[in-house]
């Protein structure tokens, strides 16, 4: 079956990527704009917000385990903070609130 759940993550010998989930992509992307310019909006828009909405997830999981588990083994850890996690949380409210209606990102 071409959609069952191990179609998706198929991963490519050579480069270690999903492939299938990336030419899903690939093709859907390039057959949106033919829907039309209504549709394009209403992706663009919903795509955008929920982006916003990952954005502040991602910075409050950051302020979460940083409080919680300071000494958590990370592959990568950034200098800063709770300082840093706190101007990305403003950083990233003041983003979002552009897509409040009025606003100059709002949605259509």
């Amino acid at each position: 079956m071409a959609w069952c759940p191990l179609f998706w993550p198929k991963v490519h010998p050579k480069h270690k990527t999903p492939v299938n989930a990336i030419l899903f992509i690939g093709i859907t992307g390039a057959l949106a704009p033919l829907l039309g310019r209504t549709s394009l909006v209403w992706f663009v828009d919903a795509g955008s917000f929920s982006l916003m909405i990952a954005y502040l997830l991602v910075v409050i999981s950051f302020m979460v385990l940083r409080k919680k588990e300071p000494n958590m083994e990370r592959p990568f850890r950034a200098k800063g903070g709770l300082v840093l996690g706190s101007f990305a949380l403003i950083a990233t409210l003041s983003m979002t609130a552009l897509y409040l209606p009025g606003m100059p990102a709002a949605l259509v």
